[in-house]
């Protein structure tokens, strides 16, 4: 009984991080807001922006070597 309420688990965990990637999928390439850019050039620029984290800026710019793909599968994941 246990295992299968895991399988059933994982399967509703599986479903739900295809249903969040399906639109990024479609598209071909992850979907950007208006303020992507400005969480980006925080790992580029030498200076502090209120409201943009350096952390995230890193992060994003890590990802974007495979165009940002890990920060989107991440992003569904959390």
């Amino acid at each position: 009984m246990l295992s299968s309420q895991r399988v059933l688990s994982a399967g509703g965990v599986a479903l739900a991080l295809a249903l969040l990637l399906a639109p990024a999928l479609w598209n071909g390439f992850p979907l950007l807001q208006w303020d992507s850019g400005g969480y980006i050039a925080r790992a580029f620029e030498p200076y502090l922006v209120p409201s943009r984290s350096v952390v995230y800026g890193y992060f994003a710019a890590a990802g974007g070597v495979l165009n940002y793909w890990p920060v989107v599968l991440a992003q569904a994941a959390a």
